[in-house]
């Protein structure tokens, strides 16, 4: 009990007082200092313990891992003469967790009887790491697909939208209802975003009502993809307005997408009125909400404030990224400053690649013809891409306009 509420020495003084501590008493102490961070003196009580059975050494091989010791984990993993699912489980999501596949397909592999959650562990590591038709294979494997393993619905779900595939997502969704599996608040926000991704507005309103129906409470997450769902898929600033609104009290990431829902309609001031208003409140901002604003900016022509608000990230310790470059080339060129557009390309601390010229010359052949600006532009594409046709063809019309 004493451990639990934070007083450690409490808690060892109690274990003291035990005349005859057990394997149970010894594995209540090793959690308890565990729990409180103490790591050395849990694996000094781990051996000193007269026996130990397998809850004590999982227990020790959870410390290890979730204090990013992984090596030392193994060893202890190595040296045990008996496992169980969770000891194996413990390891393959160490190596999940630090992005390490090779050594969790390893594990797995050798699982003689895996569980549901090995599965669907290694099933997300895969989504991660982009293996979305390896991933796919084995979802279908899957010996378990119930209720149990709805983090690795979840996970091929968000897998297949973010891979270029929302309607197999969408099809996914589906499926779990003919499997008699309820979705969770994730599995929404996930094929909200699916929805988002394909256009699919009718799929996502029968989201929506499914969510009604499941009378779930929204939270900040799921307002936020409701938000993004009715901003990005023509279901109405006003529906997405309402509902971010009703929402209790967004994260940022629910103000990220009003933000881009009211840039998406050409309401760029009230987009930026919003982002000041995230400023007033003290929200702590993030990239996406700095991209979110610069891309509003750009919709609406205002210069200025996208100067502005690119110099105020650094303010809130932010390093501006290619995308929130390309956003910032794009509307000054735009609004007719093209050399200012190479300066700032030509500037960035990384190597600009090839679409912040692209955007200069798209401006420069249908915007503002400028012959110059385009020529030279052209050239340090062509150095990039000599085979792409798409400059060519811009500067093919760009010559025609000059003439």
């Amino acid at each position: 009990m004493y451990g639990s509420c934070g007083s450690l020495r409490e808690a060892i003084e109690a274990f003291q007082r035990i005349s005859a501590p057990n394997v149970y008493s010894w594995n209540i102490l090793v959690t308890q200092l565990v729990r409180n961070g103490d790591l050395d003196l849990a694996t000094r009580a781990f051996h000193r313990a007269p026996a130990r059975n397998l809850v004590s050494f999982n227990l020790l091989l959870t410390a290890h891992t979730r204090q990013g010791l992984i090596g030392e984990a193994r060893r202890i993993f190595d040296a045990m003469a008996e496992r169980d699912g969770s000891s194996w489980n413990i390891m393959i999501q160490a190596y999940s967790s630090s992005g390490d596949l090779e050594e969790a397909l390893v594990l797995f592999g050798w699982m003689t009887r895996r569980d549901v959650i090995s599965w669907s562990t290694v099933i997300t590591l895969y989504t991660r790491a982009g293996g979305i038709d390896v991933a796919v294979q084995m979802f279908d494997k899957m010996p378990q697909r119930n209720v149990i393993a709805i983090v690795s619905w979840n996970s091929m779900i968000q897998a297949l939208a973010l891979n270029g595939e929302p309607r197999a997502a969408i099809a996914l969704y589906c499926g779990m209802d003919q499997e008699g599996i309820p979705p969770s608040d994730a599995t929404f926000a996930s094929i909200l975003e699916a929805c988002s991704i394909a256009s699919a507005l009718e799929q996502g309103m029968e989201i929506h009502r499914d969510i009604a129906i499941a009378n779930l409470v929204i939270k900040a997450s799921l307002a936020s993809a409701l938000v993004n769902f009715y901003g990005q898929c023509g279901g109405g600033l006003d529906r997405a307005r309402e509902i971010f609104h009703g929402a209790p009290p967004a994260a940022v990431s629910g103000w990220n997408a009003m933000v881009a829902a009211l840039a998406r309609h050409g309401h760029g001031r009230q987009a930026v009125e919003l982002f000041i208003r995230m400023l007033l409140e003290g929200m702590e901002l993030d990239s996406v909400a700095f991209l979110g604003i610069l891309t509003a900016c750009g919709y609406a022509g205002m210069v200025e404030e996208a100067r502005e608000l690119f110099v105020l990230m650094a303010a809130h310790g932010i390093a501006a990224g290619a995308e929130h470059y390309h956003c910032l080339v794009e509307v000054v060129c735009r609004a007719g400053e093209l050399e200012r557009g190479v300066e700032l390309t030509v500037s960035m601390p990384f190597h600009p690649g090839v679409i912040p010229w692209n955007m200069i010359l798209n401006v420069c052949s249908t915007v503002l013809v400028d012959g110059k600006v385009g020529a030279w532009v052209g050239g340090e594409i062509m150095l990039l891409e000599p085979v792409e046709s798409a400059p060519y063809v811009m500067l093919s019309n760009l010559s025609t306009a000059c003439i």
